[in-house]
C-alpha cells in the first residue's frame, strides 16, 4: 500500500506522512502491516497530545507491537493484571469497563493483525470484524471497515449505518465524515453531503480529498462560483496527484463558460 492510499485509510492528511518519515518515525516506500499498525499508533498518539519525541523512544525497541497501545488518551502498556501507563507504570483501568469482561490489549492488537493478514479473504474479514465489534463495540475503526466492506459489495444501507455508528464513538472521526459524505453524493442526497463534507473540512482542514470532492459535488449542481473556490483550494494543497491536473483543467473550462456568460448578461 502506498503513502497516499495509507493516509486515506486511516483518515489522516498525506502530508503527515512525509513529515513522520522526515522524523525517521516512517519508512520510505511502500507500507507494509507492520508500518501500517504504527502509523496508526502515531496518530492516535499524536491525536492524545502525546510528543514526537515521547512516541519515537516508545517505538525504537522491537516489540512495541505487543507492549503498547492506546486507552483513555493513554499510552499503556498491558499486563495480566490490567493496563500500566508507559513511563510511569502506574496501573490504570479504562473508564466504564468491567473487569471481568476486560480483554487485554494484545487480545485487540491479535484479532487485528488477523484482520489485516486476512485481506485476501472478504468472508474471513468480515467474520473478524464481527469479532471485534462483539468484544469491543466502540471500536471506531472496525465500524469503518464493515461500512467499507459494505460499500464496496453494494450494500450502501448498511455502509451508511456503520459509518454512523463510527462517528457515535467519534463525532468527529474524519474517515467517517468522508465516507459518509461520498456515500451521500453517490446516491444523489446532495445537501447532506454537503454538510459532511463541510464538516470533515471543519474536523481536519489539512486534509485535502473532500475540498476535491465537494468542488466536484457543486459542479454536479452547475455552483460553478462554489466548484472553482473548493478545487482550486484542493489544487494549492495537493498539487501533485493526478486529481490536481483534471481539477485544473475543470476549473479552466469553468471560468471560460462563465466569461462567456458574463459577456451575455452585459451586453
Amino acid at each position: 500500500m502506498n503513502a497516499r492510499q495509507a493516509a486515506q485509510r486511516l483518515g489522516v492528511p498525506y502530508h503527515y506522512l512525509a513529515y513522520w518519515r522526515r522524523t525517521a518515525l516512517l519508512p520510505e516506500g511502500d507500507f507494509s502491516f507492520l508500518d501500517l499498525k504504527k502509523l496508526q499508533f502515531i496518530v492516535r498518539a499524536r491525536e492524545a497530545g502525546h510528543s514526537l519525541q515521547k512516541i519515537r523512544s516508545l517505538l525504537a525497541g522491537t516489540d512495541w507491537v505487543s507492549r503498547f497501545g492506546i486507552q483513555q488518551g493513554l499510552i499503556v502498556e498491558h499486563s495480566p493484571e490490567g493496563y500500566l501507563e508507559a513511563g510511569s507504570r502506574q496501573f490504570v483501568l479504562p473508564v466504564g469497563s468491567q473487569t471481568g469482561s476486560l480483554y487485554t490489549l494484545s487480545a485487540r492488537e491479535d484479532l487485528e493483525a488477523a484482520f489485516r493478514d486476512s485481506i485476501t479473504d472478504p468472508q474471513e474479514q468480515a467474520r473478524l470484524l464481527e469479532l471485534i465489534l462483539e468484544r469491543d463495540p466502540e471500536h471506531t475503526a472496525a465500524w469503518i471497515e464493515k461500512g467499507n466492506m459494505a460499500y464496496e459489495r453494494g450494500d450502501l444501507g448498511l455502509a451508511e449505518s456503520c459509518y454512523e455508528r463510527a462517528l457515535q464513538t467519534d463525532r468527529i472521526c474524519t474517515e467517517a465524515l468522508y465516507n459518509l459524505a461520498n456515500l451521500y453524493f453517490r446516491t444523489g442526497k446532495h445537501a447532506v453531503a454537503i454538510r459532511c463534507f463541510m464538516d470533515c473540512i471543519s474536523s481536519d482542514p489539512a486534509f485535502p480529498e473532500p475540498y476535491y470532492n465537494l468542488g466536484m459535488l457543486y459542479y454536479t449542481l452547475r455552483m460553478f462560483d462554489r466548484s472553482i473556490m473548493f478545487l482550486e483550494m484542493y489544487r494549492k494543497m495537493d498539487p501533485d496527484s493526478d486529481w490536481s491536473e483534471r481539477a485544473g483543467k475543470l476549473v479552466a473550462t469553468m471560468k471560460s463558460q462563465l466569461n462567456i456568460a458574463e459577456g451575455l448578461f452585459h451586453e
